[in-house]
């Protein structure tokens, strides 16, 4: 129950817009490799591979390490809960001029076309049967959405139907944006 109240508490900021966005410098390589670190023990217990696929240098970033592990960690969290036992999760990190593009590719169940559009609603959680099976309380990837567009970022999540895994992709600008509405070029 305390990370429903959490969670529920830091969605509710940065809808009234009072979330204090970090200005810390966070080198996104190693964020990505400690994050993966951290998640290692759950994936190992479903014998699921992950995989990372990040430049030789360092990426600097600015946010909040604490918004950022929130962001990431629901993500991971969702694929490695969703990935059958020996599926493969993949790490990818490519820059472009303005942000960085992180795509956390999955070989697990997926998600149903007719559901992708309502993945980022509050308390949504996609095929009702698995969802009993699997726990959660379905405001994973609305907060990670709220914290991705706070940051002036954008997030989609792409699917091509049950069992055929699950591609989601955050682009995170290297500088936060005065209007976090402004769409990336």
């Amino acid at each position: 129950m305390g990370s429903l109240i959490e969670d529920l508490t830091l969605l509710s900021r940065f809808d009234a817009g009072r979330a204090e966005l970090g200005k810390s410098e966070v080198d996104l390589c190693r964020f990505v490799m400690s994050m993966t670190q951290q998640m290692q023990a759950e994936a190992a217990a479903k014998n699921i591979a992950i995989q990372l696929n990040l430049p030789p240098k360092l990426i600097p970033i600015n946010g909040s390490i604490n918004h950022l592990t929130v962001a990431f960690r629901n993500v991971l969290d969702n694929a490695i809960k969703y990935t059958s036992e020996g599926g493969t999760i993949t790490w990818r990190i490519s820059e472009d001029i303005d942000y960085v593009r992180v795509v956390i590719e999955d070989t697990g169940q997926g998600i149903e076309a007719t559901s992708l559009e309502h993945v980022f609603e509050r308390f949504f959680r996609a095929d009702k049967a698995r969802s009993r099976q699997v726990p959660g309380t379905g405001l994973g990837l609305a907060l990670v959405q709220s914290i991705v567009q706070a940051y002036g970022g954008q997030i989609t999540v792409e699917s091509k139907g049950f069992n055929l895994g699950t591609t989601v992709t955050i682009c995170w600008p290297y500088q936060v944006q005065q209007d976090p509405h402004e769409p990336l070029q």
